[in-house]
């Protein structure tokens, strides 16, 4: 009895703690973005960013501060204060939505009819 106490937790130690270890892996979200700096504005994705997240360092390691630059989250666009000679690098993190573009809620209802004339999408 006593061994088989000892082989079931050898058998978790040995089995579980990796596989419960391995599932807690979180990979990062964060995009890099390295570009030269002689723009005035730089757009950096298609979907909106959070404004949280930005980070900007030059080629020597300088993070330049809030005040060098002004964010449009929206639009994800970034715009520079200053002209900087040396190329830079963005660290930024995706929303996963476009708040730009316009979605719409489909009735499921007409997808098996055939012919509907009136039918008017209803905007998100």
């Amino acid at each position: 009895m006593r061994f088989s106490i000892r082989k079931n937790i050898f058998f978790c130690i040995l089995f579980l703690v990796p596989i419960i270890s391995w599932g807690q892996h979180i990979e990062s979200s964060f995009r890099y973005l390295t570009v030269k700096s002689n723009l005035d504005s730089i757009v950096l994705d298609t979907a909106s960013i959070n404004p949280n997240t930005i980070s900007i360092t030059t080629t020597n390691g300088y993070i330049l501060p809030k005040s060098t630059y002004e964010i449009n989250p929206i639009k994800s666009i970034l715009y520079l204060n200053e002209h900087l000679t040396d190329s830079i690098t963005i660290r930024y993190q995706l929303l996963g939505i476009n708040f730009v573009t316009d979605y719409f809620k489909h009735d499921t209802l007409l997808m098996n009819r055939q012919e509907r004339d009136d039918y008017v999408p209803i905007r998100i």
